[in-house]
């Protein structure tokens, strides 16, 4: 939450390929930081895997945006081409999620002295490494670097350039407000995807007699999730993203809106598990088409701040939806409040673009 609200502004300044390198390179040091057994180590790992997340949820979907941009192809294009990447995303987490299952089991965890440990639950994150180092030379050469200031071709002057940024982002969050009512709309719904994540395995748990195969789960939640990205990319392109972005977050609403009634009532494992894979399928279907709108409505010159600025109310909300400790029914129906919050941000919004 601290660095999200800086970390897109060096981005602009510095440039989003460079970001992006930054990014790998963080991460992958955070992931060497889970082998030794010392609070000091795991903390500094948390901290640069927190700013390598904040790269990582704007500076490769804004370096994405400004190089369309740049060669002149058209939105309806872009609409498609977030369409795509997200159902990759999906389909790449299910081949993930197997990938990491079978490196944690393949190798036994073993102590190589006090504090250093390597194989077991390790070994997912060296694996993750190696797919990060071997991003480094594909961006470096297969990518064109672009910055916030369309009229900056040779990136920032140190943290003067920093500065200016993070002010143009503060300037683009007041220039209109569209806006900073999207940056509400898009905390509403992902801190409820978030609270989600957390929730689900104990809800399917709550009231089986037997452990649910959550490995299989999963993977049900990602296909529902590439169904929900294909839908979105098949759509008419005469609809305009910000109108279909309504009845995604009300079904979204409605479906852990079904979930908390099942909680509150008598328990219903079905109704829970259709309610999860009704809202994985809105999930898929929001990520594109928000993507979309913010591609539309967040100048290009101070993307990547206002995008980790968007980053700072999402992020408290999920602290404090965690720190709460709601029991999971109150928890759900307060995701399912959010969200209906989300759908009356995103109508003022096409509102105002009608």
């Amino acid at each position: 939450m601290v660095t999200g609200t800086f970390i897109g502004s060096v981005a602009d300044a510095w440039g989003r390929k460079f970001c992006s390198v930054l990014y790998c390179v963080l991460y992958a040091l955070a992931c060497v930081t889970k082998h030794v057994n010392s609070y000091s180590v795991l903390m500094l790992g948390r901290l640069l895997g927190g700013a390598a997340t904040s790269l990582l949820f704007s500076t490769f979907e804004c370096w994405m945006v400004g190089e369309h941009r740049r060669c002149g192809f058209p939105d309806d294009l872009l609409r498609y081409m977030f369409g795509l990447m997200f159902f990759v995303q999906y389909l790449a987490a299910i081949g993930a999620g197997l990938l990491a299952q079978f490196a944690a089991s393949s190798v036994p965890l073993t102590q190589v002295s006090d504090t250093v440990w390597y194989g077991g639950v390790t070994t997912p994150f060296d694996v993750s490494f190696v797919f990060l180092v071997a991003a480094i030379p594909f961006i470096c050469y297969l990518w064109q670097e672009n910055y916030g200031e369309s009229s900056d071709e040779t990136g920032g002057e140190g943290f003067a350039q920093i500065a200016t940024s993070f002010q143009a982002g503060l300037r683009a969050m007041s220039s209109s407000y569209e806006v900073p009512l999207l940056g509400l709309a898009v905390a509403s719904f992902e801190s409820s995807m978030y609270a989600f994540v957390f929730n689900w395995t104990p809800a399917l748990d709550s009231g089986s007699a037997t452990t649910p195969p959550h490995g299989l789960i999963f993977s049900a939640f990602m296909m529902a999730c590439m169904c929900g990205s294909s839908l979105f990319s098949l759509l008419d392109t005469k609809m305009q993203p910000v109108k279909v972005l309504i009845p995604i977050c009300l079904a979204a609403a409605s479906a852990l809106g079904l979930v908390a009634v099942s909680l509150y009532t008598a328990y219903s494992e079905l109704a829970i598990f259709l309610g999860f894979l009704a809202f994985e399928a809105c999930v898929g279907a929001y990520f594109p088409c928000v993507s979309t709108v913010k591609s539309a409505v967040v100048p290009e010159q101070a993307r990547a701040g206002v995008y980790n600025v968007y980053r700072v109310p999402l992020n408290l909300c999920v602290v404090l939806l965690l720190l709460a400790d709601f029991e999971l029914k109150d928890s759900f129906a307060l995701c399912s409040a959010l969200l209906v919050f989300a759908v009356f941000a995103v109508a003022l919004i096409a509102r105002r673009s009608e």
